[in-house]
């Protein structure tokens, strides 16, 4: 992502304003004091008016930095040079710039001004007014001859990039309009578009389109400008991006996730309607999980081959689970390593994601083997009611786990005994992808210090007739 946009001066000079000292040039000492008065009197005297202390700068660098454009324009009448420059590179073009004061800008590109002056990283000052979001300092610069395509030497960031970041759509249309490259990427593969995408600005994004902007163009991760909205939650820029042509099932990166996927992860239902009126395949998958690697106890378990619903239960999308089985989903569908609608919802440990699922897979005896197991690989893509071995995760000990990422213990509690209720097993011997041979859902909770989910699980299996295997 863009920077955030230095300060308007460096802390050098910042920290001189609470440090003046009788060794400071008195023309500088009266424009920081303010003292018009005492500032004209001085330049009658033929004072140096470009005298410049230890740090650069200089009675109209500190009259432009305070806003005192009576004081400026004094100055520059008495012959101030408008290209002396602070020691982080700061003139009195870039700190009008900051303050958005077209008419200071106007006053010193007239003077000779370089519309082109750059900071030690960088930085423009045709991009420190697309910070400062002054239009007119925009148009005034470009007018002068301000590089429309330069970049700041940090980031690799353009005016462009650096408008569309900010939302600022009228500076985008501009810089469009004045040769403006749409499909400049930063050192970090951003686009203006990307940018436009994080800050949901559609307006920009439409704009960007007309010019020729590339809608599916890919980051170094693989990610496409709406896959980058539907992961910031961007449902206005996602929109837009899909009305001006952005594939709406195109893979998104190594996950393999189409924005579909995205989208019911994060219970975006206004897009998942979105994408459903567009004919996306409801049941795509995602890539393989990769093999062999156990997930982080505060991670949910990554599901390979999984499809939107999939995913949807995973995270407590009850809503969208509803949306997308109602428009076709398939709720037997399964991913590689076994998981069922009912198991990825025990995962999210909450209650009602497990009662949704359950109105369309009931197996509460299920186990989930882990490692993406060619049997299971099948079960998965076929939907087949396959068992997968004995010692596996099950909708008891995955429901425990949720522990782990956050869940209120008092929730798993309420979903452990209507799981108890439905008969699922209490107490099976894990020897899967959660946990070492020999573990139980009691241990695992014990083990993690969740005594509430303990002192629950314990009850219930004493009060069961159901026996370990």
């Amino acid at each position: 992502m863009r920077k955030t946009i230095p300060g308007i001066i460096v802390a050098s000079i910042l920290a001189s304003v609470f440090a003046a000292s009788a060794a400071d040039p008195s023309l500088i000492d009266a424009v920081r004091r303010r003292d018009q008065r005492l500032v004209a009197a001085l330049l009658k005297t033929k004072v140096d008016v470009n005298i410049r202390r230890g740090d650069g700068s200089t009675a109209l660098s500190w009259a432009v930095f305070q806003g005192e454009s009576a004081i400026a324009e004094m100055l520059l009448q008495a012959g101030a040079n408008v290209n002396t420059r602070t020691d982080d590179g700061e003139s009195p073009v870039s700190l009008a710039a900051a303050n958005g004061d077209p008419k200071l800008i106007g006053l010193f590109l007239e003077a000779g001004g370089d519309p082109n002056g750059v900071k030690w990283d960088g930085e423009s000052v045709l991009m420190t007014a697309v910070g400062a979001k002054c239009l007119e300092c925009v148009r005034l610069l470009i007018a002068k001859g301000a590089t429309v395509d330069g970049t700041d030497a940090d980031a690799g960031q353009t005016a462009l990039m650096w408008a569309a970041a900010d939302g600022f759509a009228a500076a985008v249309d501009l810089l469009i309009r004045s040769g403006a490259s749409v499909n400049k990427a930063s050192k970090g593969g951003f686009t203006p578009l990307v940018f436009a995408a994080i800050q949901n600005d559609a307006q920009s994004i439409r704009l960007l389109q007309s010019a020729g902007a590339q809608v599916d163009a890919k980051l170094p991760n693989g990610l496409t400008p709406l896959a980058v909205a539907i992961s910031y939650g961007n449902v206005t820029a996602a929109s837009a991006l899909i009305d001006a042509g952005a594939d709406p099932a195109v893979n998104a990166g190594r996950s393999g996730y189409t924005p579909l996927h995205m989208a019911a992860a994060a219970g975006s239902l206004d897009l998942v309607r979105t994408l459903i009126a567009r004919h996306v395949d409801l049941n795509a998958r995602s890539a393989p999980a990769a093999g062999g690697a156990a997930n982080a106890p505060d991670r949910l378990p990554t599901l390979g081959e999984a499809t939107p619903l999939l995913l949807a239960a995973q995270n407590n999308r009850v809503d969208v689970m509803r949306e997308l089985i109602h428009a076709g989903a398939n709720p037997a569908l399964k991913a590689s390593d076994g998981t069922t609608l009912l198991a990825a919802a025990a995962s999210s440990g909450q209650l009602e994601a497990v009662q949704c699922a359950y109105e369309f897979d009931n197996d509460v005896k299920v186990k989930i083997t882990g490692g993406g197991r060619a049997g299971a690989a099948r079960a998965g893509r076929t939907g087949a009611n396959s068992q997968a071995p004995a010692g596996g995760e099950t909708l008891v000990s995955l429901a425990v786990a949720a522990a782990h990422r956050g869940v209120p213990e008092q929730r798993i509690c309420d979903t452990l005994r209507w799981l108890a209720a439905k008969g699922a097993p209490l107490n099976e011997v894990r020897r899967a992808f959660g946990g070492s041979a020999g573990s139980t859902a009691l241990s695992l909770a014990s083990q993690g210090g969740y005594t509430e989910i303990a002192g629950v699980l314990q009850k219930l299996i004493e009060g069961s007739t159901a026996k370990p295997e």
